[in-house]
């Protein structure tokens, strides 16, 4: 997890503004960017890496198929359920 210092970093980071308005999401936030460059290699182990992600079990069920293991199937989600009244 990241420390409160590193988290602070980060929000201030992703709030650059130029004048009165935001350079993002149409131009990427290199200042950003190279701060998490950075936390990738000092601390490699706060990253996910494609082997961790083909072992991660979802609690529903992906809508990518590259992800296979699931607990319930997208049809099952809650959000999907219609609740009955009387």
């Amino acid at each position: 997890m990241l420390n409160d210092l590193q988290r602070q970093k980060l929000r201030d980071l992703s709030r650059v503004l130029h004048g009165d308005k935001k350079d993002y999401p149409s131009a990427p936030n290199k200042p950003l960017e190279e701060c998490i460059a950075g936390m990738r290699e000092e601390y490699p182990e706060m990253f996910l890496t494609p082997k961790d992600l083909s072992e991660r079990v979802f609690m529903g069920q992906p809508r990518s198929g590259a992800y296979a293991r699931y607990v319930r199937p997208r049809g099952q989600s809650p959000r999907l359920i219609a609740l009955v009244t009387s």
